[in-house]
This record gives C-alpha cells, structure tokens and sequence, in this order.
C-alpha cells in the first residue's frame, strides 16, 4: 500500500515541475502616457568644441595688389599716390615686385617728385632678391650714370645676371656692352656677376676701380735749323681766308630726351591681383 503511494507522489511531483517549465512566461505590460511622458530623453554623446580661427590679417601680398589696384585702375579710381602708400606697406615686408614698382614710380615721377636716387635705392633692394627687371634697370643707371655714379663694367655685370634670368632686353644690352668694353673690363664685370648670392648687390673691388693710367701724348720736336719748310697744302696755307660762322643761340627749356628702354618682365596687373606673384 506505501508503494502504490509513492509512486503517486512521484507521478504528481513531476506533473507539476512538467507543468512550471510549459508556461509561457509573460511580456511587461505597455508603458503608460504618464510614464512616457516622464521618461527622461537620452544625452545625445558631446560633440568636440570647434575653435574659431580669427580672419588672416591683410599682408604684403595684399597691399601690393591694391598699389597695382591704385597705379593701373583696377577696380580703384587711379591713383599714384595711393598706389605709392600701398606699395611701401608692402615693400617694408621684403616684397621685391612691390620694390621694383617704386623704383620704376620715383624714375618716371608717378605720385612722387622724380627721383632717380630714390629710384636706384629701390631697384638695388629688388635687385638683390633677384627680381630681374630691377637688375636689369641698375644696369641701364650705371650705364647713364643717373642717381648713381656711371660705371660700365657694374652695367654690364647688372645685364648679365639679368640676361641669365630670361631677360632678353638685358641680352641685348650686355652683347651690345661687350662691343664697347675692353677685354678687362667684360672679364671683371662677368666675374662680379658670376660671384653674386641672393641678397646682395654687385660692388667692384676698391683696386679695380681706380682709373687707368693714361700715357702722355708725344711733344713735337722743334724743326732743326736750316730744314726747310714744310709743304703748304693748297687752299689751307696763312693766306686763306675762313668763312666766319654765324652762331646760333640755342632754344630755352628744351626737354630732356631720355634713351632708357621701357621696363620689361614686370607681372602682368591681371596676373598680380589675386593669385600670389612669383619673383622672377
């Protein structure tokens, strides 16, 4: 009898823990509109801080765009003198274009009293930067001997580092030099050029410079006593006469010819307003 028992035990025991497993188990219930409302949105992840950069501050490069702006009239009512203030701003920062263009401005008087010192002075600062339109203009100042003290072998040595950078109004100038320069003077002047380093102008040694010596022209000996005469030429002996030459008075302030060639190489104003210039 506690057998059959038991066994019953067992058979219900089993049932039930049969039963548990079956069930299904049950989803949570919809959340409410109060709850829904009351949930908390999720923090969107932070996003890193971006850093203002400050607007570039206008350069050299602009200043000497509006200088050729002023000088040309682009876009600006032409104005010289602006176009000088503009391009000594720029000047000031080691901008060669900028430098030659207040050479060429001071050599033609545009916004300035004409100064060919003045002139010079910026062209030798160009110059040295290797911008060769102003090498190639030193060249023709030395030649001329305007706002400098005249030198042909510094000419010539000033057209050959010019004509080795493209310049072909330089090449022309230097074969035409070399016709009029000793053998000497072409060597001294191409071994100035050829030992020339960016940021430095061409000088002459001190030695090289000093004057050559000039030999004395022969004194005519005086005729020996008792030599005859020399020969008079027909129509030019004491007796003939010379048509007097009535003089001419020459005209006041008659202008200045200037033989100087027109800078060449200069950029272009629509190559210059915008885009960075290159220095030749």
């Amino acid at each position: 009898m506690i057998e059959p028992m038991r066994t019953m035990a067992w058979i219900l025991l089993a049932g039930a823990v049969l039963g548990g497993c079956s069930e299904a188990p049950k989803e949570p219930p919809p959340p409410t509109i109060a709850a829904v409302s009351q949930a908390k949105p999720e923090a969107e992840p932070s996003k890193p801080a971006v850093e203002e950069k400050p607007a570039p501050s206008p350069g050299a490069e602009d200043w000497f765009s509006l200088g050729l702006a002023y000088r040309n009239g682009i876009g600006q009512t032409q104005d010289p003198a602006k176009a000088i203030e503009w391009f000594e701003k720029a000047a000031a920062q080691g901008h060669a274009e900028a430098q030659y263009y207040l050479g060429v401005m001071h050599d033609k008087g545009e916004g300035v009293p004409r100064d060919s010192s003045k002139a010079v002075e910026w062209h030798q600062k160009a110059a040295a930067q290797g911008q060769r339109s102003s090498q190639f203009s030193l060249s023709w100042f030395y030649g001329e001997g305007e706002g400098v003290s005249k030198d042909e072998v510094l000419s010539y040595a000033w057209a050959n580092l010019a004509s080795a950078k493209g310049s072909e109004h330089a090449a022309r100038r230097r074969d035409t030099l070399e016709m009029l320069l000793s053998a000497e003077q072409r060597d001294e002047g191409q071994r100035i050029a050829s030992n020339w380093k960016k940021g430095e102008l061409l000088r002459r040694a001190p030695a090289a410079m000093a004057a050559p010596a000039v030999s004395a022209a022969p004194v005519a000996s005086a005729p020996k006593a008792g030599a005859p005469a020399p020969a008079a030429v027909k129509g030019y002996g004491a007796a003939a006469k010379v048509p007097a030459v009535e003089s001419v008075p020459m005209p006041a302030n008659l202008p200045t010819v200037r033989l100087k060639p027109p800078p060449e190489d200069a950029p272009s104003p629509s190559d210059l307003i915008g885009p960075k210039a290159e220095t030749k």
